[in-house]
């Protein structure tokens, strides 16, 4: 099944979704920022980001969070690849890439409905 790419700095709730995407057939990988992605990114090529924007809201003041540079460039890098934000923080959303990304989810709903969203996402890509 789809290789399914999960960046997020939380070893908790990132380790809780790739186990349960695992018992549903995909296969997960997990890296926890941007070098690790773009490292990741060299080697193999997903066909679903899930990616975590919180930790990465804190920033320097004036200075774009790396979450959303990250957002940005895996877009701009890989516009035919499904890029899902799942964040606790809603905060994201004032920035302007957040509008790159294919769907928002919550990491209070739990895995299950973001991984119901994965599913809908990948069977409406073109093969």
């Amino acid at each position: 099944m789809a290789l399914i790419l999960i960046i997020d700095r939380e070893v908790g709730p990132a380790l809780e979704l790739a186990g349960s995407m695992k018992k549903r057939g995909y296969e997960v990988e997990r890296v926890q920022d941007s070098q690790s992605t773009f490292d990741f990114l060299r080697h193999r090529t997903p066909r679903l980001f899930v990616l975590d924007l919180m930790a990465a809201i804190r920033g320097k003041p004036g200075e774009q969070p790396e979450g959303i540079r990250l957002l940005a460039q895996l877009y701009l890098d890989h516009p035919e690849i499904p890029l899902v934000v799942y964040s606790r923080s809603r905060k994201y959303r004032q920035q302007f890439w957040s509008w790159a990304a294919a769907a928002h989810m919550g990491k209070r709903d739990g895995p299950d409905p973001l991984i119901d969203l994965i599913e809908r996402l990948l069977s409406e890509e073109v093969p």
